[in-house]
């Protein structure tokens, strides 16, 4: 055991973890029975441990303390008497000792006692040391503490779980008066210091304070916690609320411990903040100015770290979580809406940093108090900007926006803000010329946040009361009724006339759905784009035809046609699709088209090459074409680099003189790059789009997945292999990663379909030709496990669907057996016949096991493989139980043989 001792000495952690697990485990079986090896090795181990708690190195005192710790916890047999002599028998001095020797003396028996309390309680947490044991542990410690004010810091804590070991409201009158002993000492000296109030605190945590006769004042708290480095203990701050909490001191804590704040007390502040909150303190003796502004002046303070950022984020969590629990009044609440969304500063000053807090708050809020928030950060975003204000309003219209998006607001508040989104966004602005070119600049950068939201949230909505008021509120500005407002841009040529054929036609519609799409397009008129009045004409024109009937067929297939093209939907087609599905309005032509628009038919070769490359070429290529046309075929004609040179003559060494290019050349060159980089940029764009229309594609067919509940085995025939055909082509391209995860995402939420209806129709064979092209390319190498595992789900769907046709032909055949034998029956004349029931239930019974097998094996044969069977399924999860449960035994440093 000697090397073991050594070894805790070790640079190494894992050295010194080996040592302590050896030593543990050679001495926790040590009982009463002292001539037992076990005791002896017992005996030495703590022997040893407490010389080392000796030692002059800190880090070599800790370790030996948590070694001795951890022997007295495991070795619960022996008794704690025994124990007490054995640490006394080693710390006995010679009486000789130097002064520091005697200090070290006095420090390993505070730690000795220590690790015999805790250890206590990590093997009995619910007990505690017999009286005299603990007369006399606590007599050597406060003996100690008193006489060596140095040491007060390492035997508080110690003293600390030795009370909260103490019975609740009990206490031996030889602890009580050390303990008492102890803190008059400290009284008389006033130094009610940290530790003072540690054992205060927990005494009175405990019920002992009556006993003990010490209760603080509130001041000399705050004091305590301010002057304190360690005052920010989570453990002493419980303590402290605790006692606040007890004393209904709460109101007059805030009020002196805000007011006494220096600017090193950040980091304090914020914890404070939380603890009170969960300790029950009600938030109106929190909020206030003062509080507000501290709290956010952390964020822009350059000289705080991240920890105290974090802190004060979390402090913001706390104070805007209204929801159970939460005792202010309405009255209160309101007063906390306008001090953290209306005074100056407030919590849009740091819009960006407390976003998630803040939407976090208004989940919290009920639809009158969001109302009452969005009527005041109206008029806030109404007003005039004031130079660095800017920010802050554009944050203002932000909330707006995020205030819009909820479900409790109302429509009217939700109306309000749309059309001030309007406002500012295509309506000309008074701006004051004093503010000059800042304000300008600003201004600017608010009317596009502002038209952007405000076709956003337009766009994403069916909301038919919305959507009305909307566009009858830009009407009343384009048609300059309104009076107030004029557009920056007034509606002139093909939008003008279309806004007027979108006016006359809403007057015949009856078509509600019909009527929402026209006036959302007609709306986003006043931001013009060449491709979306050629899209919003046609569908006037098909309005037009449909205008006083309903054909959701029709708005059907515009719907899919505009989802499956490269430019944004101008109206939210999704959800108006979804209501289709929902209510059994989708017809198999159009299931056909979304399976069209997501095939993609390209095989790809088993080898694992870098396809990559090969877009990358045909970037290139459109680069090159473009260089060509742009520069060498007509801008380079006239230059004075020679021909052969641009068209990659024989002279492969040929370049450029740039020292005798003219300007006009060098222009020209400028131009042929600028096309280069401008071509390069749109193949981009162009892939940005396409990927982006993919997915709009993807989003209607899980629409229609999770509209049944048994789809027709039509829709799934239908949109599986087309599925199949887009992963096998996005495995091929290595970029294509969101697009297969998407479409994996598509093809799962199929597979989880089992049951389907018209399983009469289908042909077996074309169900097993379609689970052999699956298995073909399972068997390719690029195809990783994880993509393997979703195909074989598929797979199998298939080969169930084939099994379940054959067996309702099978079924349809003994029908019709049996309706002819019930007609000889039936018939007298006809001799009876033996019943073939008669037969053993055995005979019957291997005869169906011999179909079964007979079924499931021709299955396997379509594929030249053995489906695995329930039993192996089985196998493999006691395979997975067995190993889980042996990587347990292991961590518990158990042999498998025990």
């Amino acid at each position: 055991m000697l090397q073991y001792f050594d070894s805790l000495k070790s640079s190494k952690e894992n050295d010194r973890l080996d040592a302590l697990t050896s030593i543990v485990g050679d001495c926790k079986n040590a009982g009463t029975n002292k001539e037992v090896q076990a005791w002896k090795s017992f005996e030495y181990a703590v022997g040893r441990f407490v010389k080392g708690l000796q030692s002059q190195v800190t880090s070599t005192r800790l370790e030996f303390y948590s070694g001795l710790t951890t022997l007295l916890s495991l070795a619960v047999k022996v008794d704690t008497e025994a124990v007490l002599e054995i640490i006394d028998k080693s710390l006995k001095g010679s009486g000789e000792e130097s002064k520091s020797e005697r200090k070290l003396l006095k420090i390993a028996r505070i730690l000795s006692y220590g690790a015999l309390i805790r250890a206590k309680c990590k093997s009995d947490p619910n007990g505690s040391l017999p009286v005299h044991i603990a007369r006399r542990i606590l007599k050597s410690i406060v003996d100690i503490t008193v006489k060596k004010k140095s040491l007060r810091s390492l035997s508080t804590p110690f003293i600390c779980t030795f009370l909260n070991m103490c019975p609740p409201g009990e206490l031996d009158e030889g602890v009580l008066s050390d303990l008492q002993r102890l803190l008059s000492k400290q009284e008389e000296q006033e130094d009610l210091d940290l530790n003072y109030f540690k054992i205060v605190l927990t005494a009175e945590h405990r019920n002992l304070t009556p006993a003990l006769g010490m209760t603080r004042e509130v001041h000399e708290i705050i004091k305590v916690l301010l002057a304190e480095t360690d005052a920010d203990d989570s453990d002493f701050l419980s303590l402290v609320f605790h006692h606040i909490r007890n004393s209904n001191l709460f109101e007059a804590f805030w009020k002196i411990f805000v007011s006494s704040l220096g600017p090193y007390h950040t980091e304090l502040f914020c914890t404070c903040i939380t603890h009170s909150i969960k300790s029950g303190c009600p938030l109106s003796y929190i909020l206030c100015e003062d509080v507000v502004h501290l709290a956010l002046s952390i964020f822009n303070n350059q000289q705080l770290g991240k920890t105290a950022k974090d802190k004060a984020l979390e402090s913001f969590q706390a104070i805007v979580s209204w929801g159970e629990g939460c005792c202010l009044t309405s009255k209160e609440r309101k007063s906390a809406l306008k001090l953290l969304y209306k005074k100056k500063p407030n919590l849009l000053y740091d819009y960006k940093i407390l976003v998630g807090v803040i939407r976090n708050h208004l989940q919290h809020l009920s639809n009158k108090e969001l109302d009452y928030l969005g009527g005041f950060l109206l008029e806030s975003a109404r007003s005039e900007t004031e130079g660095e204000s800017a920010r802050v309003r554009i944050s203002t219209i932000d909330l707006l926006r995020s205030i819009s998006q909820m479900k409790k607001s109302s429509s009217s508040g939700n109306i309000e803000i749309a059309n001030l989104f309007f406002q500012l966004g295509f309506c000309k602005q008074n701006i004051s010329k004093e503010e000059g070119k800042a304000i300008d600049e600003n201004s600017g950068v608010l009317v596009g946040h502002c038209s952007s939201l405000f076709l956003k949230c337009h766009q994403k909505t069916t909301d038919h009361i919305f959507v009305s008021a909307v566009y009858d509120y830009v009407s009343s500005v384009v048609d300059s009724t309104e009076g107030t407002y004029e557009l920056l841009s007034p509606l002139d040529g093909q939008a003008k006339a279309l806004w007027d054929k979108t006016a006359k036609l809403l007057k015949k519609i009856t078509d509600p759905v019909v009527k929402l799409i026209s006036q959302v397009g007609a709306v986003q008129l006043v931001k013009t784009s060449e491709d979306f009045l050629s899209v919003f004409e046609n569908w006037l024109d098909l309005a037009k035809k449909i205008a006083t009937k309903e054909s959701p067929q029709e708005i059907v297939v515009f719907i899919v046609d505009q989802i499956a093209s490269l430019n944004q939907p101008f109206c939210d087609f999704e959800a108006i699709f979804k209501r289709f599905a929902m209510e059994g309005k989708i017809v198999e032509e159009t299931v056909q088209s979304l399976a069209d628009a997501i095939d993609i038919s390209e095989d790809f070769d088993d080898d694992e090459d870098d396809d990559s490359d090969e877009d990358e070429s045909e970037d290139d290529e459109v680069v090159q074409n473009t260089t060509l046309n742009g520069f060498s075929n007509n801008q380079m004609s006239n230059s004075n680099v020679p021909a052969d040179e641009i068209n990659g003559g024989s002279d492969s060494d040929a370049t450029i003189d740039m020292d005798e290019a003219t300007e006009e050349d060098l222009k020209r060159m400028d131009d042929a790059l600028a096309g280069v980089f401008s071509a390069k940029k749109r193949v981009k764009e162009d892939a940005r789009r396409e990927t982006i229309k993919y997915m709009r594609v993807l989003n209607l067919v899980d629409v229609l997945i999770g509209r049944y509940k048994e789809p027709p085995i039509s829709v799934i025939l239908i949109l599986l292999m087309p599925l199949i055909s887009s992963v096998k082509h996005n495995l091929s391209i290595k970029s294509n990663k969101s697009e297969l995860s998407r479409t994996l995402a598509t093809l799962k939420r199929l597979n989880k379909c089992r049951k389907f209806t018209g399983m009469e129709d289908v042909d077996s064979d074309v169900l097993s030709t379609m689970a052999k092209e699956i298995e073909d390319l399972m068997k390719k190498k690029v195809v990783p496990k994880d993509v393997k595992n979703i195909l074989a789900s598929s797979r199998n769907n298939l080969l169930s669907s084939c099994q379940g046709s054959e067996k309702e032909e099978k079924t349809g055949k003994k029908d019709k057996k049996k309706k002819k034998k019930k007609a000889k029956t039936s018939n007298p004349s006809q001799p009876s016949t033996v019943n073939p029931s008669a037969t053993t239930s055995e005979d019957s019974l291997e005869t169906k096991n011999l179909k079964k097998a007979k079924t499931s094996s021709e299955s396997a044969q379509v594929l030249g493989t053995n489906l695995p069977s329930k039993r192996k399924a089985r196998a493999g999860s006691m395979k997975k139980k067995a190993k889980l449960l042996r990587m347990e035994v292991l961590s518990e440093g158990l042999s498998l043989n025990e």
